[in-house]
């Protein structure tokens, strides 16, 4: 395997590396941990005009057509500066679900949101019960005359109380009340029924708890063709594991520096 990086790749860490190194200073992270979301709106506007939410979607959904090194590569200077914005939450998960799942209307009409900064995504699937078991859903939807009703509760959804579309994971629950099909469906921020219980994380940034109490969606709020959306579930959560990884070796190289630096200038009594 070849891992040499491309003259376009060693670009890219180049002026990530040095936009996080300018930008995402100590003073940085204690002014965005102050914010209600817990992260820079500005900031996050300068990576869409960066092109950096664009990376991995496709060309013909106003991305970049970037993949996983591309994302490794970004994931691994976010962790260096500590970055709190929302990139795995909406780019690495909610975008790389409706890439997989959406229809061709709801891949035109949500992507290229996401590439231009102007459109937040979070993932709800984790539940208390599931202990780690990606197929263990509980929540159900239950077809109605004009579409969908929820019910369930989700946890840990990263970033969630920004989202102006959350991605719910459900069950599809028959007539005679029997649980089916793993199916997406895309929940709008504020949909009467839904509730979020806000918490922030330890590393910076936010999460929330998720209650949906007779949540009625329309037909089209069904990510895609209503197919088993499991296996497109256990492939983006493989793809944001990885970038995980990058994200926490650029953590340790952030540790291992600034100890060595110590090191120079300790003085023992």
């Amino acid at each position: 395997m070849d891992l040499t990086l491309s003259d376009e790749q060693r670009l890219l860490r180049e002026s990530a590396d040095r936009f996080v190194g300018e930008t995402c200073t100590a003073e940085h992270r204690r002014k965005t941990a102050a914010e209600p979301n817990g992260f820079s709106a500005a900031i996050w506007k300068q990576f869409a005009d960066l092109g950096w939410l664009a990376l991995p979607i496709a060309e013909e959904h106003g991305g970049l057509g970037g993949g996983a090194i591309e994302v490794g590569i970004l994931m691994e200077a976010f962790g260096r500066g500590l970055v709190s914005e929302p990139y795995l939450a909406t780019v690495v998960i909610g975008a790389g679900l409706i890439g997989a799942c959406g229809s061709d209307a709801q891949k035109q009409a949500l992507l290229p949101k996401v590439a231009d900064g102007s459109l937040y995504l979070a993932f709800a699937h984790a539940e208390r019960a599931a202990r780690f078991d990606l197929a263990a859903v509980e929540t159900t939807a239950t077809k109605t005359p004009n579409g969908f009703q929820l019910n369930g509760h989700k946890i840990a959804v990263l970033d969630g109380q920004a989202a102006n579309q959350i991605i719910v994971s459900a069950r599809l629950v028959s007539a005679n009340g029997s649980s089916g099909k793993l199916c997406l469906f895309l929940v709008p921020a504020r949909t009467p029924g839904m509730s979020t219980h806000d918490f922030p994380r330890l590393g910076g940034g936010h999460a929330c708890n998720l209650d949906l109490r007779d949540v009625h969606l329309p037909a089209d709020a069904l990510l895609g063709d209503g197919g088993d959306a499991l296996p497109a579930i256990e492939a983006v959560v493989d793809r944001a594991m990885a970038a995980l990884g990058a994200e926490a070796v650029g953590i340790m190289q952030t540790l291992l520096d600034t100890t060595l630096e110590y090191t120079k200038i300790r003085k023992q009594f």
